[in-house]
């Protein structure tokens, strides 16, 4: 795992650590965990990320960190040598929806030593009981992580 930081306003060094993500054999996927404050704007991000063929998960956050200190602007881009699976989820709805996507993505779901990362849109409503239906589809089999995306502006 390495983990890159860079500025907001640096669109072309951002363009570079992408670049040299996507040519690097020994990183599958990536986090890309973005500050709020002076964020990249769609138009920016869109055509870097278009580039990119491996897995990339992530979501804008109030604040991130790096080294040990809080960040309220840049991209903390986290490169990983395992192969993420991704999956978007609609929080209106039910579990019944859930399970079927989930059963129709996993060779096995209860794997010991699995993780899941879930990142959800803060203000969206259905997110507590979607957080339930995944745990009721897993159980305590995976590592669960993620957090609550968006501004505290909001």
């Amino acid at each position: 795992m390495k983990a890159i930081y860079v500025s907001s306003g640096n669109v072309g060094a951002l363009k570079k650590h992408l670049s040299d993500f996507e040519k690097n054999n020994h990183v599958k996927s990536a986090l890309f965990l973005m500050a709020y404050e002076n964020h990249y704007s769609g138009e920016e991000l869109l055509p870097l990320l278009k580039k990119v063929s491996k897995p990339v998960i992530g979501g804008v956050f109030p604040e991130i960190i790096y080294e040990g200190a809080r960040k309220d602007e840049g991209v903390l881009l986290i490169l990983l040598s395992t192969e993420l699976r991704t999956q978007r989820f609609d929080l209106t709805e039910t579990s019944e929806k859930y399970f079927s996507q989930l059963e129709s993505l996993l060779d096995d779901p209860f794997v010991p030593k699995s993780g899941l990362l879930v990142f959800i849109d803060a203000l969206s409503s259905g997110k507590q009981y979607f957080i339930e239906s995944l745990f009721d589809f897993f159980g305590i089999f995976p590592t669960y992580m993620g957090g609550g995306a968006g501004s505290l502006r909001l």
